[in-house]
């Protein structure tokens, strides 16, 4: 209203109001345990017609009808920026996992799975614990499914370095595969380099694969790539 104090349940109505109104609260959850996990639900009674809300800058959404919003649409807007059960749980297994707790690692790995079977990260987390055990039959169906992010075609490539080791023939291309399966990359990535000559395609891909596993981080990693690079251009 221009004037609230002029405001009466007569004319409450008709008096001379502004079209748009801006109402900002600040509100501060106390950081204690008792209010961990739970949540708080802020009701405004007095905003009327058409009606823009936002938490934390992210808009809430839009109402036409008279009133706040409802509570299950606040509900619902909370549900979408909260982390799921799953995704707590598997942040928990990758915790442990880092700090050396293999075996509760992989409990929070798959119970996550079993209350999200589409959580990436509890499946590819489960799946490197496999690698590193080598279970890599079950690791193998928990990556297909995640492919082609990043993470999963690392751990795809992984996969495909550990069968390298039943590599058939005595060609320079399977001897260097093999000596990657064994971990022998100083040897294996020259190996690779030189059967370019003999197949290729065949050479170019495993080239890529290995650098897939070892990262870019890797020390061998960037002269390989212009290796690769100035014998294919």
């Amino acid at each position: 209203f221009l004037n609230p104090l002029s405001v009466t349940r007569a004319n409450h109505r008709s008096a001379p109001r502004y079209e748009v109104g801006w109402y900002r609260r600040h509100i501060e959850i106390p950081n204690h345990p008792a209010w961990n996990g739970k949540r708080v639900i802020l009701t405004i009674g007095a905003s009327d017609f058409f009606t823009d809300g936002w938490c934390n800058g992210r808009h809430l959404g839009h109402t036409g009808r008279i009133g706040a919003y409802p509570e299950e649409e606040v509900n619902r807007f909370i549900d979408s920026i909260l982390p799921t059960e799953a995704e707590l749980e598997a942040k928990e297994a990758e915790q442990a996992a880092e700090s050396g707790d293999i075996a509760g690692a992989e409990r929070g790995f798959r119970d996550a799975i079993a209350e999200d079977p589409d959580n990436e990260d509890a499946a590819l987390g489960l799946a490197k614990l496999l690698i590193d055990r080598g279970g890599f039959d079950e690791a193998r169906t928990l990556v297909a499914k995640h492919l082609p992010t990043p993470e999963a075609e690392r751990l795809r490539a992984a996969i495909e370095v550990h069968d390298w080791a039943e590599a058939r023939g005595d060609g320079t291309l399977a001897a260097a595969k093999r000596l990657a399966a064994a971990g022998d990359w100083p040897a294996a990535l020259p190996g690779m380099m030189a059967a370019l000559a003999e197949d290729r395609d065949g050479a170019r891909q495993a080239l890529i694969t290995a650098f897939a596993v070892l990262g870019d981080e890797h020390e061998l990693v960037p002269e390989y790539r212009r290796r690769l690079a100035s014998a294919l251009f």
